[in-house]
């Protein structure tokens, strides 16, 4: 059953639960007050009655001024009042269609009080007294209970009806506003379950807020599930790309140096084979880890083992890996500094380092050279790598570390090396500067805490 039909019948229920309570409540409050009020009035009556019949009796007055007082006494639910005295004339008679009382009573004494009944009726005998001397008796005839009263019955009717009426009217509000209700919960409930859908199919869509509490957190949590996809999928693209990168690195080197072995530019030699296995080690490594590399978030530390890195002999075999390109271009690479620089560290991510800010060097110079120099200091070792290009424009030395930025458009590259220089260097805990001279060139930076002396 839909949620607009079960709130409809359940509006519906309360509301015909709400009537039968308010009769049951009514009903109870006429028993006990109404009834309970208006048989006070009736013996008070008969009291009264009683009273003026002795005075009656005792002073004989007119007939028509007794059927007068006695018709003044005529409430509800008293018929009928006759006043017999004691020779048992019928002194005054009235009743509600002036007629005497039934026949049979006038005759004989009676001693207390007795009660007869007539069909629906019923008549009470009072005896009267004078200074304890029964001189004549008072018959009242009335509607079998108080509760049967005329005036009781219209008062039950009319509330019988305002009761009817009053229902209905709830029925058909209640119908209407449980209609309006569930039609608005309906609505967030189906395009809430459309946003849903619109997140699985990868959809961008916005979702308009409902004005129910509990739908709208439900709304809310979908937005922030679909920000946390959308985010995801952007993090992978960028790792997938970043993994290309790295993964096409390795391979570009090797294959650089192999097609300079065959063309007799470069001789094979021993530190020519440790480069390009440097390269092979990097490559198998990216293959290795690529699901990790492309899940990765950048919340959580890298999990390689540590080992030592001699920053001088490695940023020399990537020099070396470079030398086709460098003979082509007619560029110089150096290196200079403390060769016994070794930090205790993730080996492939500062060969991931140390050949994006080379190849990035080499990019962007177009004659002159790269220099590399390797310091040791107390608690930390620095790299600077100055090269002669063309420089970056103030405007841009915060951007080129943004994933796919490219200060020229006609670059060639995916704009990712800076980036994965950057993110490298933060998870290894150190430090990266830039500094630019536009158009003579820049220096980059790197500070690495030193662990292992």
């Amino acid at each position: 059953m839909s949620v607009k039909k079960q709130w409809v019948l359940w509006m519906v229920a309360m509301a015909v639960l709400s009537i039968v309570v308010n009769s049951l409540l009514f009903s109870n409050m006429i028993d006990r007050y109404y009834t309970d009020e208006k048989e006070e009035e009736y013996q008070a009556a008969v009291a009264e009655i009683v009273e003026y019949a002795r005075y009656a009796i005792e002073e004989n007055p007119r007939t028509m001024e007794i059927q007068m007082a006695l018709q003044s006494y005529r409430v509800d639910p008293i018929r009928h009042i006759m006043i017999v005295n004691e020779t048992g004339e019928v002194i005054g008679s009235v009743s509600q269609q002036n007629r005497p009382m039934h026949g049979g009573m006038m005759g004989g004494r009676f001693n207390g009080e007795s009660t007869e009944e007539t069909g629906e009726e019923s008549v009470d005998i009072h005896d009267v007294y004078r200074e304890g001397e029964w001189i004549g008796q008072v018959h009242i005839t009335s509607v079998g209970t108080v509760a049967d009263t005329e005036t009781a019955s219209l008062f039950q009717s009319a509330l019988l009806r305002i009761s009817l009426i009053s229902g209905i009217l709830v029925l058909i509000l209640a119908a209407l506003a449980s209609y309006w209700i569930s039609k608005r919960t309906a609505k967030s409930l189906v395009e809430t379950a459309d946003f849903a859908t619109s997140i699985q199919r990868k959809d961008v869509k916005q979702i308009k807020p409902s004005s129910v509490v509990e739908i709208r957190q439900i709304q809310q949590a979908l937005e922030d599930l679909q920000g946390r996809l959308k985010l995801k999928e952007i993090i992978r693209k960028r790792n997938m790309d970043t993994v290309l990168h790295e993964t096409r690195t390795p391979v570009t080197v090797i294959k650089s140096n192999v097609e300079g072995l065959k063309d007799q530019v470069l001789q094979p030699s021993e530190r020519l084979y440790d480069t390009i296995l440097l390269q092979l080690d990097q490559l198998i490594f990216s293959l290795e880890n690529l699901p990790t590399m492309i899940e990765f978030d950048g919340n959580r530390e890298k999990e390689d083992q540590k080992e030592v890195v001699n920053l001088y002999e490695v940023t020399s075999y990537l020099i070396g890996g470079l030398k086709p390109q460098t003979k082509e271009r007619n560029i110089t690479f150096s290196i200079e500094g403390d060769q016994t620089a070794v930090l205790e560290t993730n080996k492939h991510a500062i060969v991931q380092i140390l050949y994006n800010l080379l190849t990035n060097a080499l990019k962007y110079t177009e004659q002159g050279s790269v220099q590399v120099k390797i310091a040791k200091e107390e608690q930390a070792i620095e790299i600077e790598v100055k090269d002669t290009g063309r420089g970056i424009d103030p405007a841009n030395r915060e951007k080129i570390f943004e994933p796919y930025f490219r200060e020229g458009q006609k670059e060639k590259g995916e704009g990712l090396g800076l980036y994965v220089v950057k993110k490298n260097v933060e998870q290894l805990g150190g430090t990266i500067e830039v500094e630019s001279n536009k158009p003579h060139g820049t220096i980059v930076r790197l500070t690495l805490a030193q662990t292992r002396k």
